[in-house]
């Protein structure tokens, strides 16, 4: 069976289009998966630097007034 050539260059850049889309929409999810982890990570850092256990929040009393070394 026997394709007109528009039929085949029509084909082809369908599936050409169908790959960039595909490549560029993995590029868009790495990337979102890369931010992701970061503020993951970050969190996690953040949670285990501010733990009672860790001693950076020793000493620290919560105050009512938080602005009060402010005036």
């Amino acid at each position: 069976m026997k394709h007109p050539q528009t039929f085949v260059m029509i084909m082809i850049g369908v599936s050409v289009t169908f790959g960039v889309l595909i490549w560029s929409g993995s590029l868009w999810g790495a990337l979102g998966a890369l931010i992701a982890g970061f503020a993951l990570a970050f969190v996690m850092s953040m949670a285990w630097l501010w733990s009672p256990k860790s001693g950076v929040a020793k000493g620290r009393r919560p105050t009512h007034d938080s602005f009060a070394g402010l005036k």
